[in-house]
């Protein structure tokens, strides 16, 4: 491509962005789309964004899984710096296209965008794309949605596991996980990255029933706990809103 013709491209993009006016990711460059007006204002899930710049430095690197337009993703690609990096694993089709245009309009070239889902096991599998742009989730998880579903497409599937073993990628420092109701089967799949590199974890679950919401973080809990973790669970992202979301930090011991 000629650069008068990618010169233009970043323009285009470039009146269709907002900054980013709070935050660890503030003064960056994002399209949104239809994404929650908070990742503008920079609010978006404070309790992660708190975790990514307290144990984010020069050189870490960061697993975005659940990835979405980018946002922990290019505050993150920021605090690694140029010896850092990011993998950016995100599924739905739109989202992708607009995580590529978000990393282009801020110039990182230290973020990969791998356009799989992740889960257990290297497969093929089906996603429900959602009215709600941010509630996509692999047909096989038995958790209700959390919006009405606009179509069902078939996507790649990986495990963490596998994937670093294939690729020429660098193991994470941190892992964040939002993956509506998928959680235990990515961190099933990375077994063997949790036992040989022990990053740390952030990861987000969700259930409309308090009951079962907590059923679910009992499990990830001893799960972690047979893992040699620990778990903390953060300050409440969204207090006010009736559909029940828990956000917790897994660290080795």
């Amino acid at each position: 491509m000629r650069k008068d013709s990618i010169f233009h491209i970043y323009l285009r993009l470039l009146n269709r962005a907002a900054v980013i006016r709070h935050g660890t990711g503030k003064g960056l460059r994002i399209r949104a789309q239809k994404m929650s007006g908070n990742y503008i204002d920079g609010r978006n899930e404070l309790c992660v964004q708190e975790v990514i710049a307290r144990y984010l430095s020069r050189g870490d690197v960061f697993y975005d899984v659940g990835a979405n337009v980018g946002f922990f993703s290019l505050m993150s690609a920021r605090l690694v710096g140029v010896a850092g990096f990011v993998y950016a694993f995100e599924p739905v089709p739109a989202n992708v296209t607009v995580l590529t245009a978000n990393i282009f309009l801020n110039h990182f070239e230290n973020i990969t965008v791998v356009p799989k889902a992740v889960a257990v096991a290297n497969n093929r599998a089906h996603l429900i794309i959602t009215r709600h742009p941010g509630g996509a989730k692999l047909i096989t998880v038995d958790t209700p949605l959390n919006s009405r579903i606009k179509k069902v497409i078939p996507v790649d599937v990986i495990s963490l596991d596998e994937w670093l073993q294939e690729s020429n990628a660098r193991p994470p420092t941190l892992v964040k996980i939002d993956v509506e109701g998928a959680e235990f089967q990515v961190i099933q799949g990375m077994q063997e990255i949790i036992r040989c590199f022990r990053p740390k974890i952030v990861y987000e679950i969700d259930h409309p029933r308090e009951d079962s919401l907590r059923e679910i973080k009992i499990r990830l809990d001893v799960f972690f706990r047979r893992l040699g973790y620990r778990v903390t669970p953060l300050e409440e992202a969204y207090p006010h809103i009736r559909w029940h979301v828990h956000h917790s930090l897994a660290q080795p011991l």
